[in-house]
């Protein structure tokens, strides 16, 4: 810490403002932290690293990169700096000044000395969602998706029926991916066409699978 803070001194000026001070620790925690989803670099789909941990790896997402900020920022006197955060991102408040990408929504807030966890909106719920179906590895989404689906199919066999079904799952996950990249590309989120086929596709390849077991267990 001691040369992190040496670092950040040299890159102020004389009568630097507090909001000024905050920015300037911001932009060094960005150049210094590459930004690196969990699943790739702890093979995790969520973790939230030490500073320490952050440090030493030069790289994490918006929570480690938050945590290393808050713990630079105590460090230099600000004992207000607090990590803030929804499903979706993670930030950093110091009192009422947010930064790295502060959002007006909050999973967590306090209230009256009490904690208060509040459920996100929609529109947060399918930003997260959105995030999620186009960063996230999509081999893995599918293997999942295919294990469920398969499972249903063990040990009633019918397997004709499970690539049919297999087929409309594939074609699900393409028109949901297909919309994500849309909304994360535009920042803007909308149901569309591919939302609703997306998930049309989804649902009944499960509803399909669930009515071909039932006939099977009526033949049995």
């Amino acid at each position: 810490m001691e040369k992190i803070n040496i670092d950040i001194d040299s890159l102020l000026i004389l009568n630097n403002s507090k909001e000024h001070e905050l920015k300037i620790i911001q932009w060094y925690v960005y150049q210094n932290i590459d930004y690196t989803f969990d699943w790739d670099l702890w093979k995790n789909v969520d973790y939230w690293p030490t500073a320490e941990e952050t440090w030493k790896r030069k790289k994490e997402d918006c929570d480690g990169q938050a945590i290393l900020a808050v713990s630079i920022m105590r460090s230099r006197g600000f004992k207000n700096a607090r990590v803030a955060g929804n499903i979706l991102h993670v930030w950093v408040e110091v009192d009422s000044t947010g930064i790295m990408g502060a959002m007006e929504e909050k999973s967590v807030t306090k209230e009256a000395g009490k904690i208060k966890l509040n459920f996100p909106s929609t529109t947060l719920i399918l930003k997260s969602f959105a995030f999620i179906m186009e960063n996230f590895p999509a081999f893995r989404i599918l293997f999942l998706l295919f294990t469920i689906l398969g499972l249903c199919y063990i040990p009633f066999g019918r397997w004709q029926d499970f690539q049919k079904n297999a087929l409309f799952l594939l074609l699900g996950f393409i028109f949901i991916r297909e919309w994500s990249i849309g909304c994360n590309s535009y920042d803007k989120i909308n149901i569309n066409f591919d939302f609703l086929i997306g998930w049309i596709f989804l649902i009944s390849s499960y509803l399909f699978s669930i009515v071909s077991i039932r006939r099977h267990n009526r033949k049995n």
